[in-house]
């Protein structure tokens, strides 16, 4: 992906300039083999060479095509395989595999980039005019095929590409509310609050690669979800463009009259519209932030412990309670030290072995004054 503030690999998750490196972890291949029947398989790792995968042609010159170069600027339309192929899938098991094999049976005919809520409206009203297939895609994260086009090749296939869209619009300290658009991913989110002494608090495992109109769309929860509720909690108002015109709900922090609009958008995965931005619920920065992990003897032991916490109303902003299966995953997957660290910590895996037959890793986060 060519576009915004890094380049996303087509092939997998993130940008294309971090990879995760297997050689660094001695032990997770021999995890792989011993928990699965790949014993002595060979490991393949890279996808197939990108310029052998051939793409469905391309729905070319049609009507919504050229409504949309008379609305945006050249550089707000990408027809290019590579812009095609990176918005094709999200990044579910399913797409990666497809992707990695050169397996692409459907792709965008036109990537958008829209830079304002005008911009938006403009491409969703031509979209609707002409009967093209639109749909909304943020960092690409998407596992159920939310951004997969599945209309017929005759059909203009759009894609709209939100990315652009990233600004903090406005901060209200006295209402601890922020009105940011669609298109900004969760460290730009964060990094634009903190300069206002402020933090969302919304961490999605794709945090990094996922964006709040992705997060309103899914009706995503987070790790912190514990201490600032799920994103629907921080949800006060929204702006979306739809078919028929423009929804926008009003920012008040609370209401008692009618339906609330906003739980129509939550979850609604692109049917309804596209959202160009939100207001939400923000708090001060806490002044401390620290993690620690602790092992339990069982998941049931665990499990026990956090009950008791609920229970007392003393629960961390973060809980994540891990089997006795994924916690051996998780001591596998670590990079591998080298000299006395890894004598240090080899003697205490051990250990821990000794005292816990299979332990169940639980990651907390204490934040506060």
């Amino acid at each position: 992906m060519s576009d915004g503030r890094f380049r996303h690999k087509w092939w997998g998750w993130g940008p294309v300039d971090v990879l995760y490196q297997m050689d660094h972890r001695k032990g997770f291949w021999p995890f792989i083999e011993r928990v699965s029947d790949l014993r002595g398989r060979v490991r393949v790792f890279d996808a197939i060479d990108r310029a052998s995968i051939a793409l469905p042609k391309r729905n070319a010159d049609s009507e919504v095509e050229r409504a949309l170069r008379a609305a945006l600027r050249p550089d707000q339309l990408r027809t290019d395989d590579d812009d095609r192929i990176a918005h094709a899938y999200g990044r579910s098991y399913r797409d990666l595999v497809r992707l990695r094999s050169g397996v692409v049976d459907a792709a965008p005919d036109l990537v958008v980039y829209p830079e304002s809520a005008a911009d938006v409206a403009a491409v969703v009203a031509a979209c609707h005019e002409h009967g093209a297939a639109l749909i909304p895609f943020g960092g690409g994260t998407n596992v159920v095929g939310g951004v997969e086009h599945r209309t017929p090749a005759a059909r203009a296939r759009i894609t709209m590409d939100l990315r652009r869209m990233n600004r903090v619009i406005a901060v209200d300290r006295a209402s601890l509310t922020a009105e940011i658009e669609a298109g900004a991913f969760g460290p730009e989110i964060e990094e634009g609050l903190a300069q206002h002494g402020l933090a969302l608090g919304h961490h999605p495992d794709s945090f990094v690669y996922s964006t709040l109109g992705g997060w309103i769309a899914t009706r995503s929860a987070g790790s912190h979800s514990n201490a600032y509720g799920k994103i629907e909690d921080m949800l006060v108002a929204v702006r979306m463009a739809t078919p028929t015109g423009v929804l926008e709900t009003r920012p008040f922090p609370a209401s008692s009259h009618g339906p609330d609009w906003n739980r129509m958008v939550l979850g609604s995965e692109g049917t309804l519209g596209v959202i160009t931005s939100a207001t939400v619920r923000v708090h001060p920065m806490p002044e401390m932030e620290e993690y620690r992990m602790v092992l339990f003897p069982s998941f049931e032991a665990g499990f026990a412990a956090l009950h008791e916490c609920v229970g007392a109303g003393r629960m961390p902003s973060l809980a994540r309670l891990s089997d006795e299966n994924e916690t051996e995953l998780i001591f596998a997957a670590k990079p591998t030290k080298e000299g006395w660290k890894g004598a240090v910590e080899a003697g205490l895996q051990r250990l821990i072995k000794r005292k816990f037959s299979a332990p169940a890793a639980c990651v907390l986060c204490f934040e506060g004054p």
